[in-house]
């Protein structure tokens, strides 16, 4: 008896089915891309994944046959899809390359499609003396002959042009098409609200963080403020407000006690990113006067990447115009050093001074335009742009010792000259005033794993410099550093390599107001001696 197929037999589901090691892989490629999704913050879709392949396993097993036709209805799906990719991909193919090449050749008299030409072969066309006999008859038509392969010249002059024009036209509007496609996949994905930091494992018992990043999202338009650069737009939301380009933050409810005015400038981590309005450091500090029976004003002036520069100017700026506080705390450090590295070739420089520097010298505007809505231009300014920098910072910036301690003695001495200028600011308007360096996930002793994941990501460079300048700014006599104040919190404290969570802003609060609370009382009550001025030093 044969021990073939036999046709006439009814074939189960298992009987067709492919090898076992095919089954199975199909059914982990869901699992596979839930792993991914899960990876990359999409909690949500990856269970949505991660659903549908136990729904298929389950099926499987529980019902073949229905499982085969789901099968054979995601492989037409697929096959579709696979043609509607395909006639895509060979219509830019075909656009960008075959046409191309079709006219290069066509100019160049030559035949892509046809077999090795013979040159010196005789045709009716050509001027070689015919060999054949026979073809003697086709001399007295040489003068016709060569008339009509003027014309044809003619002809194919104007086919050419007409096929140019053509590919032009078609490669002109494909790129506008291709361009605004790519801008509106990149504004959609600008404005996922789902930022990764509000999954992190400091947040798992809050239930404001998911809402409060969405907001945070939503307040990243800017502004732009003559001579300091930008603030963000007024916003009003449940745990973050703007009002006027300032933060708001709480507000001590001690009635008609006299208020002290207290502005604290900084970067992002000072604006509060990752924290409420009230658990910003300058609400802590309101707090902490508060609890003492001081009605504080603490004004938020912290910005997103600004550098200590740009906090003086605003300073100067407030000074000018009559708006002279009784306190004035500086809070910096992540952004003056981030900002030169970004252009280590310059003294005082803000955070993105390339894309600025292009902006303002960029005069012709139809030029400008053109390349903005050039599809060659913004593939190559994004395969160029990264090889550039990435070539200027391996010759103006590398790990070498030496030029480590270079540059962090130039951000301590920039930032020294920062706070001289403000000391004399100052003396002139009569306020007093603390700078404090921060700390970053660099400088923390204990640091968990996650926040080592941070310094990783961050790289070797930037915790190599910061760390130098911080050594070096230990060394000056009017700046309080801040930098171990989470040596002894075995906890995570950090949201990324700089922002830290309300507790951390809490710590960071407590430590300054240590140092401003003599003052602060000396200021409430004028009777008492001051204990401390703004010229000390950390012990």
């Amino acid at each position: 008896m044969s021990s073939g197929w036999e046709w006439r037999e009814i074939q189960t589901p298992s009987a067709q089915s492919q090898p076992v090691r095919v089954h199975l892989l199909q059914l982990l490629i869901p699992f596979m891309g839930a792993g991914l999704l899960y990876l990359w913050g999409r909690v949500l879709f990856g269970s949505v994944v991660a659903g549908i392949g136990l729904f298929l396993l389950l099926l499987k097993f529980r019902a073949p046959y229905t499982y085969e036709s789901i099968l054979t209805l995601l492989s037409a799906l697929g096959r579709w899809l696979g043609k509607v990719m395909s006639y895509a991909a060979l219509t830019l193919v075909y656009g960008l390359v075959f046409t191309p090449v079709a006219l290069l050749a066509r100019l160049l008299r030559r035949d892509a499609l046809a077999l090795v030409r013979q040159p010196s072969a005789s045709t009716y066309w050509s001027d070689i003396p015919p060999r054949d006999p026979t073809h003697l008859f086709a001399r007295p038509f040489l003068a016709e002959a060569r008339q009509g392969e003027r014309d044809a010249g003619s002809r194919k002059i104007w086919r050419v042009g007409k096929a140019l024009y053509r590919t032009a036209l078609t490669l002109f509007f494909l790129n506008f098409a291709l361009v605004y496609f790519y801008q509106s996949v990149r504004d959609v994905l600008k404005q996922d609200p789902l930022d990764p930091r509000s999954q992190l494992a400091v947040y798992k018992n809050d239930g404001w963080a998911k809402d409060y990043f969405k907001e945070f999202a939503e307040t990243s338009v800017q502004i732009y403020k003559p001579f300091i650069g930008w603030v963000r737009k007024d916003y009003q939301g449940r745990y973050i407000n703007i009002k006027n380009g300032l933060r708001q933050g709480y507000h001590p409810s001690l009635g008609s006690r006299p208020a002290l005015r207290l502005y604290a400038f900084g970067g992002s981590t000072m604006w509060g990113t990752g924290a409420r309005d009230d658990y910003t450091i300058p609400s802590y500090l309101a707090r902490l006067a508060e609890q003492e029976g001081l009605r504080l004003e603490a004004q938020n002036f912290g910005e997103m990447a600004f550098v200590s520069w740009q906090n003086v100017l605003r300073l100067a700026e407030l000074c000018a115009e009559g708006q002279v506080p009784a306190f004035v705390v500086f809070y910096d450090g992540a952004n003056d050093v981030f900002a030169k590295i970004q252009t280590p070739s310059l003294k005082r420089v803000h955070h993105n001074f390339s894309d600025w520097q292009k902006w303002i010298e960029q005069h012709d505007s139809a030029q400008d335009w053109l390349q903005e809505h050039s599809l060659l231009h913004i593939v190559g300014r994004s395969l160029g742009h990264g090889l550039q920098e990435r070539r200027a910072r391996e010759t103006e910036l590398s790990t070498d010792p030496e030029r480590v301690q270079q540059l962090a003695r130039d951000i301590v001495m920039v930032y020294g000259e920062n706070v001289e200028l403000v000391r004399k600011l100052a003396a002139v308007y009569g306020f007093k005033v603390w700078f404090f360096w921060q700390p970053v996930v660099f400088t923390k002793n204990t640091p968990t794993e996650i926040e080592r994941a941070y310094e990783r990501r961050q790289g070797k460079l930037m915790a190599d410099i910061y760390r130098a300048a911080t050594e070096e700014i230990r060394s000056h006599r009017f700046v309080i550093d801040l930098s171990k104040s989470f040596d002894d919190y075995k906890q995570t404290i950090y949201i990324d390599w700089a922002h830290i969570t309300e507790t951390g802003n809490q710590m960071i609060a407590r430590n300054m107001y240590g140092y401003i609370r003599p003052t602060l009382h000396a200021f409430a009550h004028p009777s008492r001696p001051m204990r401390q001025t703004n010229e000390h030093r950390r012990n």
